[in-house]
């Protein structure tokens, strides 16, 4: 019986491309090599975008957002290198980016009240309003 198991999972192992063939064949447009590549990474990609951004459905855009630039740029991909830290370079670049631009939102209750110029600000378009 331990035989038979041992024979199957080489057969799958053995039919189960690398990431260079998948790469190779992408780069000839072929679109189930891509599908395959993102089967493959696809619960790592978000995995590793949720661990840095606490959201699930940021995760989800990130995650995504990373297999079509990866798509657009496979081309420039270097054979031989490793792809699964070229992916995961492209998702930490995008929650960076993704931090960042939440950063610029966020407006904290300690800097609108404790920062001297919004108060002067606030108190100016009031002043405005009751006219």
């Amino acid at each position: 019986m331990q035989l038979w198991v041992n024979s199957v999972t080489m057969a799958k192992n053995s039919d189960r491309k690398s990431d260079d063939e998948l790469i190779s064949e992408c780069i000839s447009g072929n679109g189930e090599a891509f599908e395959q590549l993102v089967k493959r990474y696809y619960e790592k990609a978000y995995g590793l975008a949720l661990y840095r951004l606490h959201n699930r459905e940021a995760a989800l855009d990130i995650s995504q957002e990373a297999f079509v630039r990866m798509y657009r740029n496979i081309s420039g991909f270097r054979q031989g290198k490793s792809f699964a830290a070229w992916l995961y370079t492209i998702i930490n670049n995008l929650c960076k980016n993704y931090i960042t631009r939440q950063r610029r939102r966020w407006t904290t209750f300690s800097d609108y009240f404790l920062n001297p110029e919004s108060q002067a600000n606030a108190l100016w378009y009031e002043s405005d309003s009751v006219e």
